[in-house]
């Protein structure tokens, strides 16, 4: 199934760079592991996907400690203060910031170990209270403006999530403003080149306006059972 599933998914990513003149190579899959088993993770990546996220901390720091394939891991959900210490120097990208406390503590967190941790600032496109994320272009030039302050985070790009609606329009107008949005912050100075939008149901659509990385979940793996511990469901084995 999950072959089959990322052959899909390949398809489709070819389909969506041919339509928009776009090089395939410049596209991302980050594979949205969440509440998914071992080995599913392994078999991906064993198909060739090798960028992988997390959004709850403990799953991410018992995944990175129990799978030993040289992944590159990605923190996807919104991180708490006390819970940084599981993230920062073990995720290749955190995706998530949206406020300058967060950022602060994972600078302080990156210097203790002596490294620079790449971050994202999470926009909400769509204005939904249910998401999070700053809103106006006013308010994210102002966290990276104060993100510049912090020697141990390099912020790369910008992050953001679609409405959840059938809309196409709208879902197009979400992902197209944070491509404006990126556009302009780099007219002033900035360096981002990371557009992290897209998810399974309109990933094309992200593709088309832009993204270099988009976020799979159920396309690739299936429906999630929340009910499911991912502990639980074939961890036994690791086969490679």
């Amino acid at each position: 199934m999950l072959t089959e599933n990322l052959h899909i998914v390949t398809q489709k990513i070819i389909s969506a760079c041919y339509n928009s003149g776009r090089n395939i190579n410049d596209i991302k899959l980050l594979a949205i592991s969440k509440t998914k088993p071992i080995w599913m993770i392994e078999e991906l990546f064993k198909n060739g996907v090798t960028d992988f996220g997390e959004s709850k901390a403990q799953d991410f720091r018992d995944k990175v400690e129990m799978i030993k394939l040289p992944i590159n891991w990605h923190f996807v959900g919104n991180l708490q203060k006390n819970k940084i210490k599981y993230i920062v120097g073990k995720a290749k990208l955190i995706h998530s910031v949206d406020n300058f406390d967060i950022a602060y503590e994972i600078s302080k967190r990156a210097e203790i170990l002596n490294m620079t941790q790449p971050i994202l600032i999470e926009v909400n496109t769509s204005e939904e209270e249910t998401k999070h994320g700053l809103i106006t272009e006013n308010d994210v030039l102002a966290l990276l403006e104060s993100c510049k302050k912090l020697k141990n985070i390099n912020v790369i790009g910008l992050m953001t999530m679609a409405p959840f609606t059938e809309d196409k329009e709208r879902i197009r107008q979400s992902f197209a403003r944070l491509k404006n949005y990126m556009i302009n912050f780099n007219k002033q100075g900035f360096n981002l080149f990371e557009l992290s939008m897209g998810m399974s149901n309109d990933f094309d659509i992200a593709i088309e306006e832009g993204a270099t990385i988009i976020r799979l979940g159920t396309i690739l793996f299936g429906e999630r059972n929340l009910e499911q511990d991912w502990r639980k469901n074939g961890n036994n084995s690791i086969r490679y």
